[in-house]
């Protein structure tokens, strides 16, 4: 198709057409009737509009090819229509001197009755004439006949963006990038000779066949010179097209400059990539306004293959303040480059400017630093216009970017030198005294001085825990604020003050005031005396930290509560008690949690009838996060009960924990909420529960937008150790108002964080709560929360859960599945030869691997053993432009039980059933056997999953044979070194996670192997091991990959013939450690059992010189248990090179302290018996789950040998998956080389 320069619409013939013929001889038919353009629907379809309607231009019929075939105008010979502009027709003409094809936009004569709009026509001419690049349509001449102006020029071969983008719909984000740049440097060429364009729109960007992109049509061109300008641009006049005009250039046109382009330009290719213009479709008033005061919709909501980068870039071109736009279009063109750069797309432009132009070498634009001086004068602009009211119209500049265009803030200043203190934060208005502290005297001091209103803390640790006294604040007003950059933390000692009446002790604080509010203040809760928990009687309550007493309003922003307070203490970290009335608290943007336990007691405890609002917050497991205490009177079950309102939060509820424990009658409504387990419970029925009460009469609860829930249910009723729990649909068969209806009941924990609760203990906890947004569609909600649960967003620091995040991505959904509902593939690998499959079936695993989307399923219908001949590589990378990372998931077909296994007839060193490049996959319910087939090689290594890249894998009830011979290996994953394949690729190291849940791993080999010192998190959760080898296993590199590894054991038996750590360094290699990465351990509650004849350590040290300590981290987060072993075994070794000193061992004092096992009377060494103890090495490959429940057991500490009484060690055996009789498996099918064994030799069960 060819289109000319100057066009508007291929498909439009306007009246200008009709008007122009006539004069030339031609036909002239339609009505003379006229309307104004404001009130007709104004789009790029449509004419540019001037708001001044042009009297006498009539609607007509298209122009044919005949009507205009060989007359002339000027030297230039008609051709055909093209279309038209604003105000002017558009004709393909032949230059008779030169002998060249032109656009041939001509002025019809009703306009030029209007002397303004000859001037403005000229005006064109003049503008276009000064402007030669190779993004722009040239001009080459300007003139008049018979009584008609035109203006002649390039006569551009291609097909204008509008269109471009009705044929194909969105383009690409790299082909929009392509252009984009074009037209910036085009937009650069007329800034700098001092022109902006006005008009810019799809249809006036017409692309050539070869890729070029040229700016056409300066119809509503301004100088910037007003003289030149000569007035013509009026007051109350509009220019431009609706879709695409700046806020600016619609109230006055006379105020736009390039800025005004740039936001056009950005409109223009929103349009490109969504397939829609920004703003929604309506009256021009509707699109006017919309421009000036309301966000357009994330473009990547309309077509999730746009980046986040390219979403960023687009949001500060359309602005509506110009200040927050690129100033200039090399700015933007320094922004496009980079990106352009990290794309690798080619930018090859003759443009010297472009050329000169830097490419931002930063990942997303950022926004301009503020200074603390401008700050300051921010904050008095704001106080001066609050005393001169507030209530006004908001002018389009002063409206902030959409939300999904917030990015990231510059890095924090670094704090002043001690001898200049940091500014103090704003102070409020009504505040009449206010005291800034420094040391814990002064803090004490301002507390005891009834005067001050305002505490002003200094980064800092306040050690009240140690003073001498309780400290009583009493005054009406307090505010307690900390400053914007370090960390102010009060630590307080808990004491036993729950009571009104009970007197406080030394150490505390309790703040007596009417209103109380703190902002950015750290609260640190540590245990009291032991005599002081002794002084408890049965029943009393615990030990309580802060305490707000007789406070009528309490206000908490960005405050951090952690308690040290043992859970089983019942102690609160926040105590409100009541005065004349009930309280009522307000917590935005705060974490609650324990530090160094699993859970915390209370969070916040509250008299009955108080009213409590959480917003943006995030608590940890508690027993209950909010308590109720129950009605002083009977009576008081009459009034209004307690109110809470949970907005925008997030909680950790494991089974011993709950939200809320409310003890009368309590309200509750919840909205963009997320109350989950942070990890799988060990059994199913283990949940916590958000409402906990003894009885559900006058309770209530309602979700009042989408919240998420995970291992939890909305109710629990009873009393505590006796409660039942229930589901929505049980309260609703009941009659109870607990309700729901827009839940989403989540199949997995929703928490990024692989150790949330980890997370949450450090200086930073905000990230611990951040979302798996990337997998999980049921977070995201199609309006300004965008995601829900505790984003701890504020002007300062964006949101804290998301640190990293400059805008929320688009929920993972991709083709025409609906969210929730993945896919179902099916791999049929011996399927019947001849027959059709049905949809979503193939024989080959390759192929469904190709067509893999986010959260499919790859069901494997087979049965026995299935020999994989080659490595199935899973790159799991969306395919769409700028697409991330997802998961997949492979488990056994209905009533098929596959056993998946290595083609002995393989011979190649690395004999992985599967390669993970790229993403997550997930084994659930399948059965492995690992045999290598050249046990005499020892660079062999037979494995299940190779782990090259991506976030992980998980393993789900899986069972696990090694059958290792020789000196080649067998494991169950294989993490290699990383440089051989991602050096090639620039790939970033990430530290992959690795989950073992409910599995059975045995025979001879290793769990994790583990080379090129590399860095895994590894987690294994009620899981059996019998296994002749280490469970995990690693070699140092001559240098260290990076990252540092961690490993947890919680729940887990472990049958061993062989150390749980073996650590091998690598002679030459980096430091003493040999190339080792630091390695942090945890172990919770578990089993470890030696087999008959294992000698070996716990843990093996070789061809290490360095101190255990320094390489090893290990924490016991509950008690574990040895059993069978020796005591004088050595529990750890550590074997340094040849040449250094002599191996060093420990006994099993020495271990008990370096695994931090909690302090006994005595060693939790003893024996235990199981249902069919092996006595050789060699059977542990056919024990199974039945094999290893335990008979007896015998412990100093235990008074009988019920294996009941034993908490370490699996809850239940019998929920571990029961291998398949390898013996009786059937074949696999036979193979088309006869050569091959089609199955490997297998144990005896």
């Amino acid at each position: 198709m060819q289109e000319a320069a100057a066009t508007a619409s291929s498909s439009q013939r306007s009246s200008s057409n009709s008007a122009v013929v006539s004069v030339l001889g031609g036909e002239k038919n339609g009505s003379s009737g006229h309307a104004s353009a404001v009130d007709e629907p104004n789009t790029d379809d449509a004419p540019t509009v001037i708001t001044r309607p042009l009297h006498g231009i009539g609607a007509a019929a298209p122009l044919s090819r005949a009507a205009l075939a060989g007359r002339r105008l000027g030297h230039f010979e008609l051709i055909e229509a093209i279309g038209s502009g604003g105000m002017a027709a558009v004709i393909k003409a032949r230059d008779l001197e030169l002998g060249r094809i032109v656009a041939l936009k001509i002025l019809p004569p009703e306009a030029a009755q209007d002397a303004e709009s000859i001037a403005r026509f000229k005006q064109e001419a003049r503008a276009a004439a000064l402007l030669d690049h190779e993004n722009i349509a040239r001009v080459y001449f300007c003139g008049e006949d018979q009584g008609l102006h035109f203006i002649a020029f390039e006569f551009v071969e291609g097909e204008n963006l509008r269109t471009l983008i009705e044929r194909r719909g969105p383009l690409p984000a790299a082909e929009c990038v392509h252009y984009l740049l074009q037209v910036a440097a085009g937009l650069h060429h007329a800034w700098e000779r001092g022109v902006v364009h006005r008009d810019i729109k799809p249809s006036n960007i017409i692309i050539t066949p070869d890729g070029r992109a040229k700016i056409v049509d300066m119809g509503l061109a301004r100088l910037y010179d007003a003289a030149t300008d000569g007035g013509m641009t009026q007051s109350g006049v509009t220019l431009g097209t609706f879709d695409y005009i700046s806020p600016e250039q619609a109230l006055d046109p006379r105020r736009t400059d390039v800025r005004s382009d740039i936001y056009s330009l950005g409109c223009t290719f929103y349009h490109a990539l969504t397939g829609r213009p920004p703003v929604a479709e309506g009256t021009a008033a509707k699109k006017l306004y919309a421009h000036q005061h309301l966000d357009p919709i994330d473009p990547r909501l309309l077509n999730p293959a746009i980046p986040d980068e390219l979403a960023i870039i687009l949001a500060r071109m359309m602005a509506k303040d110009p200040a927050r736009r690129y100033q200039t279009p090399l700015e933007l063109i320094a922004d496009l480059k980079g990106l352009a750069e990290r794309w690798q797309l080619s930018v090859e432009m003759s443009d010297t400017a472009v050329q000169a132009a830097p490419a931002t070498p930063a990942l997303l634009p950022r926004p301009w630093p503020v200074s603390p001086i401008w700050l300051g004068v921010l904050t008095m602009a704001v106080l001066l216009a609050v005393l001169l009211g507030w209530n006004r119209t908001i002018p389009p500049g002063e409206i902030p970017p959409p939300d999904w265009a917030v990015v990231e803030g510059p890095p924090l200043p670094p704090s002043p030198p001690a001898d200049r203190p940091p500014p103090a934060p704003e102070q409020p208005v009504l505040a009449t005294e206010a005291v800034q502290v420094r040391t814990v005297e002064e803090l004490v001091q301002a507390f005891r001085n009834n005067r001050v209103r305002q505490i002003i803390v200094h980064p800092g640790i306040y050690d009240l825990s140690r003073w001498r006294e309780p400290l009583i604040a009493r005054m009406n007003h307090l505010e307690i604020v900390g400053m914007e950059t370090g960390e102010s933390r009060i630590r307080l000692r808990a004491s036993s003050t729950m009571a009104i009446d009970a007197p406080p002790r030394a150490g505390t604080l309790t703040i007596q005031a009417e209103t109380f509010s703190a902002r950015r203040i750290s609260w640190e809760i540590v245990p009291g005396e032991a005599e002081e928990a002794a002084e408890l009687e049965e029943g009393e309550s615990g030990p309580a930290g802060l305490v707000l007493k007789e406070v009528h309003k309490a206000q908490f922003q960005d405050c951090i509560f952690r308690t040290r307070v043992p859970p089983e203490h019942q102690g609160a970290t926040l105590v409100c008690l009541a005065g004349d009335k009930p309280p009522q608290l307000h917590l935005e943007r705060c974490v609650l949690a324990a530090s160094g336990y699993p859970r915390a007691g209370i969070g916040v405890l509250l008299p009955f009838g108080s009213q409590v609002e959480v917003e943006d917050s995030g608590f940890g497991p508690h027993l209950s996060a909010l308590r109720f205490l129950p009605p002083l009177q009977p009576e008081d079950e009459e009034s209004v009960p307690s109110l809470v309102q949970l907005s925008r939060s997030s909680f950790f509820v494991d089974r011993r924990s709950a939200v809320i424990g409310a003890a009368g009658p309590c309200r509750v409504r919840a909205g963009y909420c997320v109350f989950a387990a942070p990890a799988p419970p060990l059994r199913p029925e283990y949940n916590g529960a958000v409402l906990t009460v003894p009885a559900v009469a006058g309770i209530s609860y309602e979700g009042t937008a989408r919240n998420a829930y995970y291992a939890v249910q909305p109710l629990a009723v009873g009393t505590e150790g006796a409660q039942r729990l229930w589901s929505f649909d049980e309260c609703r068969a009941q009659g109870w108002p607990v309700r729901d209806p827009q839940a989403e009941r989540l199949s997995r924990p929703p928490w990024s964080e692989n150790r949330p609760l980890q997370r949450l203990e450090s200086a930073e906890p905000w990230p611990a709560f951040r979302l798996r947004i990337e997998q999980e569609a049921a977070l995201f909600v199609r309006d300004r929360v965008k995601v829900i649960g505790a984003q701890f967003r504020d002007e300062s620091f964006g949101f804290r859960a998301y640190p990293q995040l400059v805008a929320f991505p688009l929920p993972p959904k991709e083709g025409s599945s609906a969210p929730g509902e993945p896919r179902q593939l099916v791999w049929q690998p011996h399927a019947p030869e001849g027959e059709p499959l049905p949809p979503g079936t193939a024989a080959d695993l390759s192929t469904l691997l190709r067509q893999a989307r986010p959260d499919d399923t790859i069901l494997i219908r087979h049965d026995g053993l299935l020999a994989f001949d080659h490595t199935e590589l899973l790159d799991l990378r969306s395919r769409a432009s700028g697409g991330g990372e997802f998961k997949i998931t492979f488990k056994p077909y209905p009533k098929s039980r596959p056993v998946l296994t290595i083609d002995p007839a393989n011979r190649s060193l690395d004999q992985f059933l599967f390669q993970l490049r790229a993403g997550e996959v997930e084994f659930v319910e399948l059965q492995f056997l690992l045999k290598p087939s050249l046990p005499q090689n020892g660079l062999q290594t037979a494995a299940a999953l190779s782990l090259l890249h991506g976030r992980g894998c998980t393993f789900d009830r899986c069972v696990f044979t090694l059958l290792e011979e020789g000196d080649a290996k067998a494991a169950v994953l294989h993490a290699g070194d990383p440089d051989k394949i991602m050096a090639l690729e620039g790939m970033p190291r990430p530290v992959p996670t690795v989950r073992f849940l409910n599995c059975l791993i045995r025979g001879k080999g290793r769990c994790l192997w583990v080379t090129g010192g590399r860095g895994l998190t590894c987690e294994w959760t009620n899981s059996l091991f019998a296994l002749q080898g280490p469970i995990y296993g690693a070699e140092g590199a001559s240098r260290s990959a990076g990252g540092e590894g961690s490993l947890r054991w919680s729940h887990c038996t472990a049958l061993l013939a062989g150390p749980l750590v073996e650590l091998h360094g690598q002679p030459g290699g980096e430091m003493r450690a040999a190339g080792l990465p630091r390695l942090t351990v945890e172990t919770e509650a578990c089993l470890f059992v030696a087999a008959a004849g294992n000698v070996r350590p716990l843990v093996e040290l070789h061809q290490v010189d360095i101190e255990a300590r320094n390489l090893l981290s290990w924490q016991t987060r509950q008690t574990n248990r040895y059993a069978n072993f020796d005591a004088n075994a050595v529990t750890l070794l550590v074997r340094p090179p040849a040449d250094a000193a002599m191996p060093r061992e420990w006994d099993w004092d020495q271990w008990l302290v370096f695994a931090a096992e909690p302090p006994r009377p005595q060693k939790p060494l003893g024996n235990v018996a199981f249902a069919a103890y092996p006595h050789k090495v060699q059977e542990l490959a056919s024990l199974t789950p039945a094999d290893l429940r335990l008979r007896s057991v015998q412990f100093p500490d235990l008074e009988s040998p019920d294996p009941n009484l034993l908490a370490a060690g699996l809850l239940q055996p019998a929920e571990l998956p029961e291998p398949v009789p390898l013996s009786d498996a059937p074949s696999p099918a036979p193979s088309a080389d006869p050569t091959r064994d089609p199955q490997p030799p297998v144990p005896a069960p």
